[in-house]
């Protein structure tokens, strides 16, 4: 927008992006097939009796029983749309997808214009609002970190100590997260201000 005869500017710019923030997978966290890798994808069972848990199982201090293992691990599926929908079937890799994230980042800036020594003069101030979103509500413009290890392979299910392919036994922390995701509260998740000043002649 040009005012003033030209002295005076003002532009304002919007950058919108949206997608989803990742694609992941779940993994057994040992190497079940003894290929040397831990890398081996998620059976998802479709019910209860497809899959057995160690009889007790420890973790920080606390020790759960087969039961409470089994209980726990159903609850997650529940909890994640990807291994809810996809019950009785192997895990895609990378089939899963984090939540969509919508981001929003806008500029304005504001020209002063001048003649002097037969020469335009402009001191331009700039405004850059990176996750305007996020200013406007707290909730939005948020982006997500995953749970179990910084990497998109979540290993979620162990292996008993005394693992037997044919007659194989599971472990799961029940103190574990419930989510596989959750908001990363960091500066990746809230909004920033950036003021720069130039001088154009």
């Amino acid at each position: 927008f040009n005012y003033y005869n030209n002295q005076l500017a003002t532009t304002v710019g919007l950058y919108y992006n949206g997608s989803h923030q990742d694609r992941y997978h779940f993994r057994y966290n040992s190497d079940l097939n003894g290929d040397g890798q831990t890398n081996d994808l998620l059976y998802i069972p479709k019910n209860p009796s497809e899959i057995n848990f160690q009889t007790t199982f420890s973790s920080g201090g606390v020790t759960y029983t087969a039961q409470q293992q089994k209980d726990a691990f159903f609850q997650f599926i529940e909890n994640n749309e990807y291994l809810r929908e996809h019950k009785g079937q192997y895990m895609e890799r990378y089939g899963a997808l984090m939540p969509w994230v919508n981001t929003l980042d806008m500029r304005i800036l504001q020209d002063f214009s001048f003649n002097a020594a037969k020469r335009k003069h402009t001191f331009q101030f700039s405004v850059d609002i990176v996750n305007l979103l996020n200013l406007l509500n707290d909730d939005w413009g948020v982006r997500y970190r995953l749970n179990y290890g910084g990497f998109t392979d979540q290993g979620i299910l162990g292996l008993a100590s005394n693992f037997n392919r044919a007659n194989p036994l599971y472990t799961f922390n029940p103190a574990g997260p419930a989510k596989v995701y959750d908001v990363d509260y960091s500066t990746f998740s809230t909004w920033g201000l950036q003021l720069g000043l130039r001088y154009i002649f």
